[in-house]
């Protein structure tokens, strides 16, 4: 009850999107939803309906218009540092190991 007003952002041009995968066939249950491509919304033909067009950032494919619904966006997620290179950067100190028996 307390999310009622709460409305998913828009795609503006220039947002990169993953489509879904509808495309699948049989049992998928565990299989990714998302298609592995990143696209990038280009535009927005009719401006009263909810339907973009996006076209695949690496290869020269075809643009594809796409309803609101079928889009994900990840501009955030691409904008986020990666720690697990930055630890990797910093050397680590050497380990210590113990060589006495302990026997009780």
């Amino acid at each position: 009850m307390h999310e009622l007003r709460v409305r998913g952002s828009k795609p503006v041009t220039g947002d990169r999107v993953l489509v879904k995968n509808l495309g699948l066939k049989g049992k998928h249950k565990l299989s990714g939803k998302w298609e592995s491509t990143i696209y990038i919304v280009v535009d927005r033909p009719h401006k009263d309906n909810p339907v973009f067009s996006t076209e695949p950032i690496s290869t020269d494919d075809r643009k594809r218009n796409v309803r609101r619904n079928l889009l994900h966006p990840i501009s955030l997620l691409l904008d986020m540092p990666n720690s697990a290179t930055d630890e990797e950067d910093q050397p680590s100190a050497p380990r210590e190991y113990v060589t006495d028996d302990l026997r009780f």
